[in-house]
């Protein structure tokens, strides 16, 4: 056999030992292996003698590729380069795409304030002094700090007009925050950005594929690190999470036991939803429920997947256990920092004035407390400006499930109140069950109010019925809302009246709701059927509402009877869910009513951004399917390929799914000199695949030409343009 060893430089210790995944390849482009490389270190591989393609890709999809010859037991070294970094500092973030080799484009003025969060043993959040090093240019700023101890930490960073954001801080032996000034938009000035890296390298490699839907690269790095290679990672618990994580997104929970996350990093959020989600699997509710409430009650995850897993985990606990109080509070107590969450961001990273207080809008000004300024000139106290904006989340909010999470928007504020605020049942013959009418209890008080109990009352009371009861002995929380529903069946002939009393812990005494209806006499006339209309017949969301949006699904009764209703989504997961409480209310649609159902779109890395509104009633035997989808959108890097960027007679080019729903991309060539090999397949939202592009130079007469890249989206095809170099005679 003969030996080919692949090395990759390093410009500093910084990144050193950084795992990149290579692929060795035939002259016909065809894989004889896959091995990781430490970046600044080797790796020896074992070939047959021959002519072979070396190509190293980054989690960012850039590749450092060579070709090499080897003869029979022959051996020969394969340098692949290195990353091009703008500064040593630099060099993990440049590995993992946060910067370009140029820096960032604009830049960031006179500075950035942080301060850094730290959570008590007690479950309170204290400011902790952090000294920071740091290097700065126009565009970026990174800061450094060393010998924090492993503990639940929040950066907070803003400034007099930066939009204030918190981003859960891992733990490390050294952490760098890379500062940068982000894109704004005419809705919400985005400010400056952060990324965050710590010294644990084959974690942050393997996050940063596993964020860009790299499973086969990233499924090699966790075999390494499960193996032990790198004892030193699995000591860290933020490697040790975001294995954990590609764990349960590859369905092999059963191997987290090993990782024994709870045991070893009992303060991470983290380690208790994954040991939930262990149990849940293994099918022990009752520890899964125990360990998902910990993780909730220790406030946000380190990872916005965690939150993901926590809140649908809870939510599934909740649906089996709707009477559970804890879980209903749990569910509760993280909807602000679900509301306020950027789900693009692989930390969990939201708005808010500090760790307990999200904030739906962005606030600026200068807050209370000690902070560090990084920028030009250090050491320079805040300036006395604009005080702290408080955004708080309103008095009134409307919970709705995105993707597992809920989430909260504000509206108006008022009290406790009931609507409609009386029930009119009208004519039904003696004896004869009628239609049930619902009524919707809501606080709109600004606190949460005990709901103590809802009785019917008053002289006609044995003629009305309170068939479902969601508010007695509930804590209602501040926006929320349950439900009332209450039945006529008259025992005499004539007007019949009662009224429904809630009690409660609010201010006010008891709310009563008139109930009225008439008794009359004879056989009850047989009612029609009811029919169900739905409007639209499909919903597709754009390609650029990376940070959700929202449709309308209209239910219509046409028919001459009672229409029930329950809407669901198939298959979950996939970013699409439905607005609770609006399903609530098309749960009972009387003839020639409407109701609304609001759908809620937030794609989120790795999901497809399809699946159905599927809608089961009375109307219909089968349930009604209304396709819900986003539009893919390609998007190749580079976007032209020039005379100098080949490589032989070969070059590479990226295609990434930038949009809002899967596809699978479909290639050709407007000359057909050029032709193309790939891996191709379905490319999930974010995911990224290689297509090396080859030229046929011989006897040929016209070297430029261009790919054509089809989405599906139906608006043409990506064009690269291509041109190769014309042959020296």
């Amino acid at each position: 056999m003969a030996l080919l060893r692949l090395r990759v430089d390093s410009g500093s210790d910084i990144a050193a030992g950084a795992p990149l995944v290579a692929s060795v390849l035939t002259e016909d482009l065809e894989t004889v292996t896959e091995v990781t490389v430490p970046l600044g270190g080797s790796r020896d591989v074992e070939v047959g003698a021959g002519s072979y393609v070396i190509r190293a890709i980054a989690p960012t999809g850039s590749a450092l590729t060579e070709r090499a010859s080897v003869g029979p037991e022959g051996s020969v070294e394969v340098e692949l380069g290195h990353i091009a970094s703008p500064h040593e500092w630099l060099e993990l973030h440049a590995l993992l795409g946060d910067v370009s080799a140029s820096g960032t484009s604009d830049e960031l003025g006179s500075g950035v304030w942080l301060r850094v969060w730290r959570r008590e043993a007690d479950g309170t959040w204290t400011v902790e002094p952090v000294s920071w090093a740091t290097i700065w240019e126009s565009e970026h700023v990174v800061a450094r700090a060393t010998g924090l101890q492993p503990a639940q930490r929040v950066l907070q960073f803003g400034g007099d007009s930066i939009p204030w954001r918190l981003l859960a801080l891992p733990s490390g032996e050294r952490i760098e925050v890379l500062l940068w000034r982000a894109d704004g938009t005419p809705e919400l000035d985005a400010g400056v950005d952060a990324s965050v890296v710590t010294d644990r390298t084959s974690g942050e490699v393997l996050h940063g594929y596993l964020a860009r839907g790299r499973t086969e690269a990233a499924g090699l790095v966790a075999e390494e690190m499960l193996q032990g290679s790198r004892p030193d990672e699995l000591e860290s618990p933020t490697s040790a999470a975001v294995l954990g994580y590609y764990l349960v997104r590859r369905g092999q929970e059963e191997r987290l036991a090993g990782l024994a996350l709870g045991e070893r990093f009992p303060w991470l959020p983290d380690a208790w939803i994954l040991e939930g989600w262990r149990a849940l699997r293994g099918g022990d509710e009752e520890a899964g429920r125990a360990h998902l409430l910990r993780a909730a009650s220790m406030g946000a995850p380190l990872h916005s997947e965690g939150m993901r897993l926590l809140s649908t985990g809870l939510r599934l606990l909740e649906a089996a256990s709707p009477a559970d109080a804890d879980l209903r509070s749990a569910t509760e107590g993280l909807a602000g920092v679900a509301a306020a969450t950027n789900w693009a961001e692989p930390l969990t990273t939201y708005y808010g004035l500090d760790p307990t207080t999200p904030t739906l809008a962005p606030p600026t000004g200068i807050p209370d407390g000690p902070l560090t300024r990084i920028g030009p000139e250090r050491g320079v106290p805040p300036p006395p400006k604009r005080r702290w904006g408080r955004w708080v989340l309103g008095a009134a909010v409307v919970a709705a499930v995105i993707a597992g999470v809920v989430w909260w928007v504000t509206r108006g504020g008022g009290g406790l109140a009931t609507d409609p605020s009386s029930l009119d049942f009208g004519e039904r013959p003696i004896e004869a069950a009628g239609a049930s009418e619902a009524i919707t209890l809501s606080n709109d008080t600004g606190a949460e109010v005990l709901v103590r109990d809802a009785r019917i009352r008053g002289p006609d009371a044995d003629d009305f019925d309170l068939t479902t009861d969601t508010c007695s002995g509930v804590g209602l929380p501040v926006g929320r809302s349950c439900s009332l529903v209450v039945s006529f069946t008259p025992t005499e002939e004539g007007a019949r009246e009662a009224r429904l009393v809630i009690r409660h812990e609010g201010e006010g005494g008891p709310i009563r709701v008139p109930l009225d209806g008439t008794g009359v006499s004879g056989e009850p006339e047989e009612e029609g059927s009811p029919v169900i209309v739905v409007d639209p017949e499909s919903i597709t969301f754009p390609a650029d509402v990376s940070e959700g949006a929202a449709d309308e699904l209209t239910i219509t009764n046409d028919g001459e009877a009672l229409l029930e209703a329950a809407a669901s989504v198939d298959p979950a997961d996939e970013g699409i869910a439905l607005d609770a409480d609006s399903v609530a209310a098309c749960a009972e649609i009387q003839p020639g009513d409407s109701c609304t159902i609001s759908v809620l779109f937030v794609p989120f890395r790795g999901s497809r951004g399809v699946a159905n509104v599927v809608i089961e009633s009375n109307a219909s035997e089968q349930p009604l399917q209304v396709p819900v989808s986003g539009t893919p959108r390609a998007v190749a890097t580079p976007t032209e390929v020039g005379t100098t960027d080949w490589e032989g007679s070969e070059v590479t080019v990226f295609v990434r799914n930038s949009g809002t729903q899967a596809f699978t991309p479909a290639f050709d060539f407007e000359n057909e000199r050029f032709s193309a090999t790939h891996t191709c397949g379905e490319l999930v939202i974010g995911g990224e695949c290689a297509v090396t592009i080859a030229f046929d130079a011989e006897e040929a007469e016209d070297f430029v030409g261009a790919l054509l890249i089809e989405d599906g989206s139906g608006e043409g095809p990506v064009v690269v343009p291509l041109e190769y170099p014309t042959p020296v005679d």
